[in-house]
């Protein structure tokens, strides 16, 4: 009865692999047409797979290429115009190249965007793509460096040896807005914007003053700003202009 199951049970590529005296990494290599490998070892892999009547698992070969043909991409959130065109650009190039997009808000929780990167890491996802809550020094970046992942950094990263950063320069970017609307006669600005812990934010805020200051020491600068999510500043917005506040020009 066993031998009748054995000869009824379908051969594996294990079996390939045994019966041609090479591994299971060989046998694939062969039927995937790579050329490296010797050509005596390659005969005694296409000899085993017509001895035994090997056919390639179809489902099987599906399931293990998906798992490489699935990036991740981990926002901060998606309500703002930025990060929401980032994703929608992101799945174009992807799909383009024959991937699948899994995009999740870290909703700028650490905590979070932590636990969705172990998700992905289960996944065996070929990449992700993390716009981090704070910056390449975060518990999400260390996690992607212990796991040997592969990542690119963007937006709110300064440099990172271990990842490939997408960011601009910050300071100089706000030092250049700060001229132009000085230069408009803007005496009362108002700078808003998300995730005021992050490197690149205080950049963006301390480029801004400084330029804005050297060019006018009397310009009034206003700063609201929110760790968490939009909800906040809305709030916050609406006490600074029931204050009184009527900011001539605002940066966001």
């Amino acid at each position: 009865m066993a031998q009748q199951e054995a000869r009824q049970r379908r051969p594996s590529i294990h079996d390939v692999a045994s019966h041609a005296g090479v591994s299971a990494a060989t046998v694939s290599k062969v039927l995937a047409g790579v050329t490296t490998v010797k050509p005596e070892n390659a005969q005694r892999v296409l000899d085993a797979v017509e001895r035994l009547a090997y056919r390639v698992d179809p489902l099987a070969s599906d399931m293990r290429r998906a798992k490489r043909r699935i990036i991740g991409a981990i926002m901060p959130e998606f309500e703002s115009e930025f990060f929401g065109q980032m994703v929608t650009e992101l799945e174009g190039l992807a799909e383009q190249r024959g991937y699948t997009l899994v995009a999740a808000s870290s909703r700028e929780s650490e905590a979070r965007e932590k636990e969705i990167l172990g998700r992905m890491h289960d996944w065996r996802v070929a990449g992700v793509v993390l716009a981090p809550v704070r910056n390449e020094h975060g518990p999400a970046a260390s996690f992607m460096k212990a796991n040997g992942m592969t990542g690119v950094l963007i937006d709110r990263v300064l440099s990172d040896d271990a990842f490939d950063t997408v960011s601009a320069d910050s300071a100089a970017a706000s030092a250049e807005v700060a001229r132009m609307l000085v230069g408009k006669g803007h005496k009362h600005i108002l700078i808003i914007g998300l995730a005021e812990g992050a490197a690149t934010v205080r950049a963006r805020l301390e480029g801004f003053r400084t330029q804005a200051l050297a060019l006018d020491p009397s310009i009034r600068i206003g700063v609201i700003t929110s760790e968490v999510s939009v909800e906040p500043l809305r709030s916050s917005l609406r006490d600074y202009f029931g204050r009184g506040e009527r900011p001539t020009a605002v940066y966001s």
